[in-house]
């Protein structure tokens, strides 16, 4: 099986074995096969497969998970590429939702629980970037997760520099008045060196319409 073979030669790579970061624990036609898998319990090897993986390589793989806020979408008639917006896939999120602030909260525990570092907040349009920017308070507020704000054109000016001003003083308050488990149960200011640059950035998605291309814009903020 191939399960067997990725395991084995998962076990080599462990062992000091570098060939197979070259060359891929598997061939590209044995990768191809898994696509065909139709059985919760071959999904499930694949799964605890990937995490033993994921973890082995932690140091260089940066995974991002995302919490999708709402997939109530305003724009008419939908993006023809878009499977998120409710009513577009029936392999997606085909059903219309809204998370509540308690279900954000929840979610973002969970995926920094998991050991993932970072997570997008994404919604459907028509917002002006509110959905968005109610999820990035929430996550800042419970977790020590890094952000990637995805809402596409449903940014406006406003939302933009109110995703600004909520990142500059929640890392004032991230900074000073945070305890962290990760420090020892101590404030960062008190460990790092004030010239330090704190460890918060914001991705922001933005699509200019005229350019026709998504373009990024990056925030951060220096402890000083």
């Amino acid at each position: 099986m191939i399960f067997e073979k990725i395991e084995e030669n998962f076990k080599e790579l462990k062992e000091g074995n570098k060939e197979f970061i070259k060359n891929g624990l598997i061939d590209e036609d044995e990768a191809l096969k898994l696509f065909k898998i139709d059985n919760w319990g071959d999904y499930l090897k694949l799964f605890n497969i990937a995490s033993k993986v994921r973890d082995f390589f932690k140091e260089e793989i940066e995974i991002t998970s995302t919490i999708h806020i709402t997939n109530v979408c305003h724009i008419n008639p939908k993006c023809l590429y878009c499977g998120f917006a409710a009513g577009t896939s029936k392999e997606g999120y085909y059903k219309p939702f809204r998370l509540t602030d308690e279900e954000i909260k929840k979610s973002a525990i969970a995926i920094e629980e998991s050991g993932i570092r970072r997570v997008s907040c994404s919604s459907a349009h028509g917002y002006q970037g509110k959905e968005v920017v109610r999820a990035l308070k929430i996550v800042k507020e419970y977790t020590n997760l890094e952000v990637l704000v995805n809402a596409g054109a449903d940014l406006t000016e406003d939302s933009i520099k109110e995703l600004k001003r909520d990142i500059k003083n929640y890392i004032h308050f991230y900074n000073y008045y945070r305890f962290h488990q990760t420090l020892d149960y101590k404030k960062p200011m008190k460990v790092y060196d004030k010239k330090r640059y704190n460890l918060f950035l914001i991705c922001i998605w933005i699509f200019d319409k005229e350019m026709n291309k998504r373009n990024s814009c990056y925030i951060s903020y220096p402890f000083y």
